[in-house]
């Protein structure tokens, strides 16, 4: 360790290289980036780098305990941005709502310098009440994760699982709303069965 990179918070924070790269290009750390695209356009958004955080470990809805205090953990993701992290993921059934606000919180300083992931899908925001895309419960989730990620724009919007309930197309149709409105940028569908 040198004296611009002290050693980390003493914290067990989830970070994960990411499975998908770009065309080649890197960061000022020689790190592989990825492309985020706004589908409409077809032109891209944000580049980002090889890993991201995922925080869920600070508290999540499986009941685990917090990982270290908030101060801690807001530290950790200030010192993670300062060795180039620039991808952060959450949900709002982290917490529940507990990983937004303390994400928003932490990442204010840095906004337009990292790109932040949440997610929607679960009705009340408790994977134990079964799923909801409902197009209403889209837009609130959004406005309601917007408020509390301290952002206008969402980066990267990911349907948390399918709703059989839910036309795929009914969801792709509510986003493409808030993609318009300047409220999500990109929405990322996962856990779709293969067809």
């Amino acid at each position: 360790m040198d004296d611009k990179h002290p050693p980390l918070p003493t914290i067990k924070p989830a970070i994960r290289a990411s499975t998908k790269s770009c065309s080649g290009r890197r960061n000022k750390h020689g790190e592989q980036l990825q492309g985020i695209y706004n589908a409409e356009t077809k032109t891209r958004k944000k580049w980002i780098g090889s890993f991201g955080y995922r925080a869920w470990v600070y508290a999540n809805e499986f009941g685990d305990a917090p990982v270290g205090t908030k101060q801690e953990m807001i530290a950790f993701m200030h010192a993670a941005v300062d060795r180039g992290v620039d991808f952060f993921d959450t949900a709002e059934v982290y917490g529940p709502f507990t990983n937004e606000g303390l994400v928003g919180e932490a990442l204010e300083p840095f906004k337009g310098k990292v790109v932040i992931a949440t997610k929607f899908g679960f009705k009340n925001a408790k994977t134990t009440e079964g799923t909801d895309s409902s197009p209403a419960r889209i837009k609130q989730v959004a406005e309601e994760s917007c408020r509390r990620l301290r952002v206008d724009c969402i980066d990267l919007f990911y349907q948390h699982r399918p709703d059989a309930n839910v036309p795929i197309e009914d969801v792709a149709g509510a986003v493409k709303e808030l993609i318009q409105q300047g409220k999500v940028n990109t929405l990322v569908c996962r856990n779709l069965p293969r067809t």
